[in-house]
Formats: C-alpha cells, structure tokens, sequence
C-alpha cells in the first residue's frame, strides 16, 4: 500500500541542509547640516521602513541574506539644508550620493 501511496502522489523530497547562496553585511547612513530627516528604507526582509525626525548620522545596519535592491533615501526637516547618504556593503563604500542611494547586491562586479 506505502508502495501504491509512493507511486501515484511521490515522495516527498528532504531538504538539503545547504549553505546560504549570498551574505553580506550592509549599513546604510544619512549626514548633512539638517537638525533632523526623515528616511525611508529597504529592510532585510524587503519591507519599507520609515522613520521621522531622526538625528544625522542615523544608521541602519543588517546582515542580507538574500540577492536583491535596496533602497534609503533621506529627507531633510530644515530649509536649505544638506543631505548626504551612503551604502556600506562589508566595510567599504560601495555609492554614495545626495538624497537617494539604491543598490543591486551582489553587483556585477562580485
């Protein structure tokens, strides 16, 4: 009968113990001449996280498990005042630029 069972609905398959296919460690930061932003930002789950009124040199730092975008961009609470936001994947600066910084990981170049 487990025979017949195995045979019209198949077996089920086990899951491989494998190691993740990507990994890296990202951290991005806003800074600039505003008391306070605003910013809204990919999680590592790849959900939108806004936050208001946070002070500068604000971070959001995970471990990324998966291939992918992600996305920050910083708004300023202060007229005339200066943004600037950058991506560090595993230590180093990989973009960095006014307002918005998006990233694909891994890039081409990995």
């Amino acid at each position: 009968m487990a025979g017949l069972f195995s045979f019209l609905f198949g077996r089920k398959k086990q899951k491989k113990a494998g190691s993740v296919k990507y990994k890296s460690s990202l951290v991005f930061e806003v800074s600039g001449t505003a008391a306070s932003y605003n910013v809204t930002h990919t999680t590592a789950e790849s959900k939108i996280l806004q936050k208001q009124k946070v002070e500068p040199g604000y971070t959001y730092r995970y471990e990324i498990e998966r291939e992918g975008y992600f996305y920050f961009s910083a708004q300023s609470n202060t007229k005339d005042s200066k943004i600037h936001v950058k991506a560090i994947k595993d230590g180093e600066v990989i973009k960095e630029d006014y307002k918005i910084v998006t990233i694909k990981l891994p890039s081409s170049q990995e």
